[in-house]
């Protein structure tokens, strides 16, 4: 786990698919952009491979952290279709304020996606 300021870097590590060029040995799975509570400033957070994927999470020291890239090895399988959402689903959507839509875009959760398909927070009448 590592934290950054440097918005070009993490570009790099996108690009490179969660490595940074000269870095191979350390490959980086998730990245979250978070507000810094010592300055306000926004900062990234790297999580890397065998580290647990929930490090940055809202706390006295990290606001409004978001996941803007994950690894394809760490993102969670597609929904099938039917297949209702469990609590912990739905917990984690009213946490983050990005939930799934029916059809497994991501969507704020009383919203419907670029296909037209409603929130599962929608479709099972909790908004």
């Amino acid at each position: 786990m590592a934290t950054i300021n440097d918005r070009e870097t993490v570009d790099k590590i996108i690009a490179g698919n969660g490595i940074y060029p000269g870095d191979e040995s350390y490959p980086i799975v998730k990245i979250v952009q978070y507000e810094n509570a010592f300055n306000g400033g926004i900062a990234f957070g790297l999580v890397y491979r065998g580290d647990p994927l929930d490090e940055y999470t809202a706390s006295p020291f990290v606001n409004n952290p978001k996941t803007i890239w994950e690894h394809d090895s760490v993102k969670k399988p597609e929904r099938a279709a039917g297949q209702i959402p469990t609590i912990e689903d739905v917990n984690k959507w009213m946490v983050d304020g990005v939930a799934e839509a029916l059809d497994g875009c991501e969507v704020e959760p009383d919203g419907y996606c670029e296909h037209g398909k409603p929130s599962w927070m929608i479709r099972m009448g909790l908004i």
